[in-house]
């Protein structure tokens, strides 16, 4: 029973899949590139509260930091747009060693990062894994238990409040 309310409904699935979808379509408007969700999202061990991780590839060389600061003017401008498909709020550029692009989006949180491919591969290695043990999916189940605990129970969860990261979790 708790799992089950845990884990992502099938409106859940659909609801974050229109989000991605939406947000492809307003970076593709920018730049010519592919997007790719990654983490908890198609790992599908992503809580109620949980986050849509993004990263964009390039066809062309941008700069990470002008590709950061054009995307947030693109969904500034989408935040102030009089009947944009979904609301978006608190765009933000972070600076750090990636540059994220962080907003929300229905009120979902949606970070969204340029080149980078480790979360690619975290993903690949974590649906391995899963496979490789089976049991109806039991290794990405634990990960929505300990997840669940650790954010909703002990409080240690929530790199946003400077607490462990779920990538850390996971990984």
């Amino acid at each position: 029973e708790l799992i089950r309310r845990l884990q992502p409904s099938k409106s859940s699935e659909e609801r974050r899949k229109d989000v991605t979808e939406y947000v492809k379509r307003l970076i593709h408007s920018y730049s010519e590139c592919y997007v790719f969700p990654f983490g908890s999202l198609p790992l599908k061990t992503y809580l109620p509260d949980g986050d849509i991780d993004l990263t964009a590839f390039s066809l062309h060389q941008h700069r990470s930091d002008l590709w950061a600061k054009d995307l947030c003017s693109i969904l500034e401008n989408e935040e102030r747009r009089d009947g944009a498909q979904f609301t978006v709020k608190e765009v933000q550029c972070i600076h750090a060693e990636v540059q994220i692009v962080k907003c929300l989006v229905e009120d979902i949180i949606v970070d969204i990062s340029f080149n980078q491919l480790g979360g690619l591969c975290t993903l690949c290695f974590l649906e391995e894994v899963d496979q490789l043990i089976g049991k109806n999916h039991l290794f990405k189940r634990s990960i929505i238990l300990v997840k669940a605990w650790c954010y909703y129970e002990s409080r240690i969860l929530g790199a946003h409040h400077g607490l462990i990261s779920t990538y850390a979790l996971e990984t």
